[in-house]
């Protein structure tokens, strides 16, 4: 069993355990469906991938969580990237630039997804 597969089974295990009695959906859920989608993305399972992003993404906003809201964003954006997609990537890179309210946030943000100043859309930094 590799690291990967591995790691899928922790992350089923942590959402059998927050499934018991008394448990409620919480941040813990949205991240490790989060976590999936990281991995089926780095094994190029895209499809299982945006499924994955996407499950967290409802979690997310169902709790209100901004932070979470803004890497599930990016995180589908990416995977859009990666299938050539550019002007889909950038329809999600678009959600979390709303909640970058600091330039050097929206700089650093910019340095890590690159793809988007290569996209037909621009966002502009200031």
């Amino acid at each position: 069993m590799g690291c990967l597969d591995r790691a899928i089974g922790y992350y089923e295990q942590s959402l059998a355990i927050s499934r018991e009695p008394g448990h409620r959906v919480g941040i813990a859920n949205a991240n490790a469906y989060s976590n999936w989608g990281i991995i089926y993305q780095t094994r190029g399972d895209l499809k299982h991938a945006i499924e994955y992003y996407e499950q967290a993404l409802a979690i997310n906003v169902e709790l209100g969580c901004k932070e979470g809201m803004a890497d599930n964003y990016t995180n589908l954006g990416g995977v859009y990237q990666t299938c050539g997609d550019s002007d889909r990537a950038v329809e999600y890179w678009n959600d979390p630039w709303v909640y970058c309210n600091n330039w050097v946030l929206k700089t650093e943000w910019l340095r890590f997804n690159p793809g988007l100043m290569q996209s037909s859309k621009k966002i502009p930094i200031n």
